[in-house]
């Protein structure tokens, strides 16, 4: 388990990002309909940017506006993208 409690932005590498452009289209929601449901906290123009790689950190705030509107818990973007030391 991810505690996100006290980070501030993520980095969305090619994994999360493929992640999320996986969770999309599985919704079938539009990119455009995904920035509607945030109710103006993300615009089309973020949503395109994060999908499309040319924004590569993204705030907390708004990434689990994302994923709450696509359902998904934020860990599950980057189970593949953080390596575990113990």
């Amino acid at each position: 388990m991810i505690d996100i409690e006290n980070i501030e932005s993520f980095y969305i590498d090619k994994k999360a990002r493929e992640r999320l452009n996986k969770y999309l289209e599985s919704s079938a929601m539009s990119q455009r309909k995904l920035a509607e449901k945030t109710c103006g906290d993300v615009s089309i123009a973020m949503v395109n940017q994060i999908l499309s790689g040319r924004a590569s950190v993204v705030s907390k705030s708004k990434l689990l506006i994302i994923c709450d509107v696509l359902g998904i818990n934020p860990e599950e973007l980057f189970v593949n993208s953080i390596r575990q030391y113990t």
